[in-house]
This record gives structure tokens, C-alpha cells and sequence, in this order.
């Protein structure tokens, strides 16, 4: 599969899940990740953890 239908893909499924941090940042975390040489595992816990404190930062316990 493409990149760019990768990101496309990723992005519609988090503007479903609203997941915002991801939607906004999916494109620098990807590039971050390939700099950093990040496992995939630790690329997912970081979307997590960011999406995570985006969350808290603004009181939203859940979907």
C-alpha cells in the first residue's frame, strides 16, 4: 500500500475514533519515527501517550 493512501487511511479512522491529537499530528509523528529509527511499538505508544495527555490536558475521559 502507498504512503499516502497509508496516511489517508489513518487519518479518516481517527477522525472516526476522534482521536485529535493523531488527526493533527500524524504526518511529524511519521517523520519523527523514521528519524528516530522508532520500533513500530514504540511509535504506537507514542501517538498513544500524546493522545493521552491531549485528552487529560483537556478533561476528556472518553469518546
Amino acid at each position: 500500500m502507498k504512503k499516502d493512501i497509508v496516511k489517508t487511511n489513518i487519518k479518516t479512522i481517527a477522525k472516526e475514533l476522534k482521536l485529535s491529537y493523531i488527526i493533527r499530528n500524524i504526518e511529524d509523528e511519521i517523520k519523527e519515527a523514521n528519524i528516530k529509527n522508532l520500533t513500530y511499538e514504540a511509535f504506537l505508544l507514542s501517538l498513544l501517550e500524546n493522545e493521552y495527555d491531549l485528552r487529560k490536558a483537556n478533561g476528556i475521559k472518553s469518546i
